[in-house]
């Protein structure tokens, strides 16, 4: 069975790699600082407009606070053992 080494990937492989990995890492940095993003229902504004086009409506999926949590947040949260 064939192991995998690193003389055997293709050159440029490693730049790749780490280059993801950077980026990650900045997005997880952005999650630490900013864990918020705004609701895609209500456009952040924690009401939407009711299906008939005639009345305003809390918006249920954020609990009209305009805030929903990043899946990196998310990722976060469940790193360290909280929901």
């Amino acid at each position: 069975m064939p192991v995998l080494s690193l003389g055997s990937l293709p050159p440029g492989t490693t730049t790749v790699v780490l280059v993801i990995l950077g980026l990650a890492g900045l997005y997880l940095l952005e999650c630490l600082i900013w864990p918020n993003a705004r609701c895609d229902r209500c456009k952040g504004g924690g009401i939407h407009m009711s299906p008939d086009g005639q009345h305003w409506r809390d918006c249920r999926t954020c609990e009209s606070s305009g805030k929903r949590h990043r899946p990196g947040r998310r990722l976060l949260n469940l790193m360290r053992g909280r929901r």
